[in-house]
């Protein structure tokens, strides 16, 4: 189910700006002197933050569909 999956957005938007600002942060981190290197490992947690959402996001829709359909059957075999 596409609804259960919260996070994806936040993850596309996060993914979308660490590939502007990557090559823009090591440009001025390499080339021009002006950055520096924590901006450059900040992107690259944002990315892998990113990435373990992307990942993880679905497998919880998964466990939680799962947990609903358990409930539901529970609840059917008290009825009958």
């Amino acid at each position: 189910e596409i609804k259960g999956i919260q996070g994806a957005f936040l993850a596309m938007n996060v993914l979308l700006y660490v590939s502007v600002l990557a090559p823009v942060f090591w440009h001025m981190w390499l080339y021009s002197g002006t950055g520096n290197s924590n901006f450059y490992y900040a992107l690259t947690l944002a990315y892998n933050f990113a990435l373990a959402l992307l990942v993880l996001e679905p497998l919880l829709c998964i466990i939680r569909k799962d947990k609903r359909a358990r409930r539901a059957a529970r609840a059917r075999d008290r009825e009958s």
